[in-house]
């Protein structure tokens, strides 16, 4: 029979093992680095044999260590999934509930929903990361996730909770006076675009559009690059270049003559936003409960 201790050993050693991190594995564990690699020492001397190799940058299973935690896994996840399996079952959703979701959706889109969440429910602890860079959840240790539909990775469970978000192409009045409008997407090669990088350890996002049932996605340039909606705005209305912004946020600008929008007839396709959990995880009682307060 295990003992308490032998299980945290064995638990703390799996977990550093999947994530190949002390760092990840304390951060899901909600432990110091320092007490995992104690916890880790332990089992391995307990053991007799060496589990994790070790280096400044990098963590991987030893031999002996990918043999042990596939033996150990499948008991494990079936152990994590239990406390799920009670949350279930209770009346009165309360605790923590960790999202991470991006720039894009923190404004009039869904603060008012989540605002309106928080005052529901009392007894759980919103938390909430901007984050524009596509997160791991799992390693990450989140409960969930918002993100586009076409960015959620395989294996999850999906709950659309923004829909039909349209974008528009932008710059001053200014500046198309002085720089020939584009007629269809690709003019754009000979435009200073203001373009946006989601997540440093991201490429540059295209600019795509659709037309009947053609759609072009276009690598724009320019001299400034972004990862804010707000500093993207700020940058188009002080003449840096063209932008692709949420229609939404350039409605006010456009309506004013602040911005004026062009390639009406090449529109930037309508995207939307999805609330994503792991699927074999039964999501708990205060996840559901967001859930449900966000779905459409």
């Amino acid at each position: 029979m295990i003992r308490a201790g032998e299980f945290a050993q064995l638990s703390a050693f799996a977990t550093v093992a999947e994530l190949r991190s002390f760092r990840r594995a304390a951060v899901r564990l909600n432990l110091q680095p320092s007490t995992l690699s104690h916890s880790v020492t332990a089992l391995e001397n307990r053991l007799g044999v060496k589990l994790l190799a070790r280096t400044t940058r990098s963590v991987t299973p030893t031999d002996a260590g990918a043999a042990l935690l596939a033996s150990i896994a499948p008991a494990l996840e079936s152990l994590a999934v239990a406390p799920d399996v009670i949350n279930q079952h209770r009346q009165r959703p309360h605790g923590r509930v960790r999202i991470t979701l991006p720039q894009a959706t923190i404004g009039e889109i869904l603060a008012a929903k989540l605002t309106a969440f928080t005052l529901a429910h009392p007894d759980i602890i919103l938390e909430l990361a901007v984050d524009d860079s596509f997160v791991d959840i799992v390693a990450e240790g989140y409960d969930a996730g918002i993100r586009l539909g076409e960015s959620i990775t395989p294996g999850m469970t999906a709950v659309r909770v923004v829909k039909n978000i349209s974008a528009a192409v932008v710059a001053t009045p200014a500046y198309w006076s002085e720089h020939a409008k584009p007629c269809v997407p690709h003019d754009l090669a000979d435009h200073r675009c203001v373009v946006r990088r989601y997540g440093m350890d991201r490429g540059l996002s295209p600019w795509i559009f659709t037309k009947n049932d053609t759609r072009i996605e276009v690598n724009c340039t320019g001299p400034l690059i972004v990862n804010s909606e707000a500093f993207m705005r700020r940058a188009a209305l002080d003449g840096v270049g063209v932008a692709m912004m949420a229609t939404a946020d350039v409605d006010a600008d456009i309506a004013a003559g602040r911005l004026e929008r062009v390639l009406e007839d090449w529109c930037p396709p309508n995207f939307n936003f999805y609330l994503y959990h792991v699927s074999h995880r039964l999501p708990s009682a205060s996840l559901r409960a967001l859930i449900e307060a966000l779905r459409i």
